[in-house]
């Protein structure tokens, strides 16, 4: 429980790391003379969007890629090394018995 829990805080942290690395959001914060402390945060919806969108493009092909790369000439899924997995056929409903 605590590791997931501490992979969760990396995430949080990272997420925000690369956020303000990327310019999704900018923090301002200004002390008033009596002391209060008056903290904004702006957000950039529109390069969020962008970022994300163009994130998932890359690894759309990325997936693809490593996929297509994992079957032979015959488009046939293969291992690492280029074997043939085997397929399993799928049975038909005629295949199992009709309950009672």
């Amino acid at each position: 429980m605590r590791n997931l829990l501490a992979l969760i805080g990396l995430m949080v942290v990272v997420g925000v790391g690369v956020g303000y690395w990327r310019g999704w959001y900018k923090v301002d914060w200004k002390t008033a003379s009596d002391g209060t402390v008056d903290v904004n945060i702006k957000a950039n919806a529109k390069q969020i969007s962008a970022d994300t969108s163009e994130g998932l493009k890359v690894a759309g092909e990325k997936i693809g890629s490593v996929a297509d790369s994992l079957k032979n000439k015959d488009g046939q899924p293969t291992d690492t090394w280029g074997t043939p997995l085997p397929v399993k056929p799928t049975p038909s409903p005629a295949a199992f018995p009709a309950p009672r």
